[in-house]
């Protein structure tokens, strides 16, 4: 099919019609717990974001990573922590926003590290989740786990998070390593040996080797909401 080139100067004001706004919109990020207005325009921790015209979501929730153990005595290794579970849900919130009105993004905190005196193993992550607060609709709360913590003066690691059942793709968490690797996330690397922090978010962290040694904190959850029209 030939192509008819069209100059500018030929385009009176306005004659280009604006393309109708649907499809993807733009993205909402929670990085600690909210209220998610579908609609709004000032949703999440991330800035302003969210669409008027939203109808339709995909949610991501993931869980917290669990905190490393700690080492005392003449131990060798604290455990490393498990890395949070992970849910994605495809929800239909009404083309006029007033079948679901408020929703609640709940985001897990890391798993505290352990100290040493008193000898403690590293704390599990906290769970994430979203539930709809207000409204004539209703869908199952999505729920996933945090990672365990890593166990004190062994190499013991903590377990990923359990399995989730809430979501349309449900992926438990990444259990710690032996080797005295953090657990990883769907959105981050554990952390490496020795005491480290894991990246991003839901990971666990390493922990340290010795004698008289803190454990490290986990990573917080997150939870990311794709606007659809």
């Amino acid at each position: 099919m030939a192509l008819t080139k069209i100059e500018a100067s030929n385009i009176a004001a306005g004659a280009v019609p604006t393309p109708a706004a649907t499809g993807f919109l733009g993205t909402v990020v929670y990085t600690a717990t909210g209220t998610y207005t579908p609609g709004g325009t000032t949703n999440g921790t991330a800035g302003d974001e969210g669409s008027t015209t939203v109808s339709k979501i995909i949610v991501e929730v993931l869980s917290a990573g669990g905190g490393s153990g700690s080492c005392s005595g003449s131990a060798t290794s604290g455990g490393a922590g498990g890395g949070g579970s992970y849910a994605l849900k495809v929800l239909d919130i009404g083309t006029d926003r007033a079948v679901i009105t408020t929703c609640t993004a709940t985001v897990g905190a890391a798993g505290a590290a352990a100290n040493y005196i008193p000898a403690e193993p590293g704390a599990t992550g906290g769970a994430s989740s979203f539930a709809k607060t207000t409204g004539s609709g209703s869908f199952t709360t999505v729920v996933t786990s945090g990672g365990g913590g890593g166990s004190n003066n062994t190499y013991g690691p903590g377990g990923g998070g359990a399995a989730p059942s809430t979501g349309d793709i449900n992926m438990a968490g990444c259990r710690g390593y032996s080797s005295n690797t953090g657990g990883d996330s769907k959105f981050g690397w554990g952390g490496r040996p020795d005491p480290n922090p894991g990246t991003g978010y839901g990971t666990g962290s390493a922990s340290g080797s010795g004698t008289y040694t803190n454990g490290i904190p986990g990573t917080d959850g997150i939870i990311v909401i794709w606007e659809y029209a």
